[in-house]
């Protein structure tokens, strides 16, 4: 890009008067001169004064459009200088954000490398709480399979007790009956009680006196044989 704005900023001049002196067409030049051949000494000074002036002016123009086109070179080379400024600062700039952001990225890379090995070793953890809650879970579900059936023996054992309760009860009733009937006995044999006791001693007292007349009958059966 220097070398490129040094080429630039020396353009080649188009600027000396023989030049221009043979940039004036030739055909010209050789009929001015067959006419100095020809034409009157006075002719020949308007004429060489004429084409004096022309190249004259061919001249100016030609130095003004050098001049011109020097002028702008230079601003050119002033814009392209100015533009290479701007974009040798564009590309510090950008370098300087680029290697900015490698950093960040190194960085960010390293961050994330330890984040992941955070990330794996809390894995890691995380699937050895798993397996422990895993077997804590069986352990828990054979509890509760074991609680199930105790449950049930309980709801077994349970009804049989009701049973049980259902036939003493029963049996109590039963019993409640029998005492009341056994108390209804009792006060009818208390009642009954001396009446026996009076029928058994008239019974023991007609016994005796039968017993007394039965003996007695022998004697007197003899008495009367007599």
């Amino acid at each position: 890009m220097a070398s490129r704005n040094q080429n630039m900023s020396s353009p080649r001049r188009p600027s000396t008067k023989r030049e221009a002196v043979d940039d004036f067409p030739f055909d010209k030049r050789r009929k001015i001169g067959a006419g100095k051949t020809a034409l009157p000494t006075s002719t020949v000074r308007t004429r060489q004064a004429f084409e004096k002036e022309k190249l004259r002016s061919a001249l100016e123009s030609s130095e003004k459009k050098c001049s011109d086109t020097e002028v702008e070179m230079k601003n050119r080379e002033v814009e392209l200088n100015a533009t290479v400024s701007y974009f040798r600062k564009e590309n510090d700039s950008l370098r300087e954000k680029y290697e900015e952001t490698i950093g960040r990225y190194q960085e960010s890379e390293g961050k994330s490398q330890e984040t992941m090995r955070k990330g794996l070793t809390e894995l890691d953890l995380m699937a050895t709480k798993s397996k422990s809650l895993e077997e804590r879970i069986r352990l828990l579900e054979h509890q509760l399979t074991a609680a199930n059936d105790r449950l049930k023996a309980s709801q077994h054992l349970r009804g049989e007790l009701q049973l049980v309760r259902d036939d003493r009860d029963s049996q109590v009733s039963k019993l409640q009956a029998l005492t009341a009937t056994i108390v209804k006995y009792q006060e009818t044999i208390g009642k009954c009680l001396p009446e026996l006791d009076l029928l058994t001693t008239k019974s023991k007292s007609s016994q005796r006196e039968s017993i007394r007349i039965l003996e007695q009958q022998p004697t007197v059966i003899a008495a009367n044989e007599k």
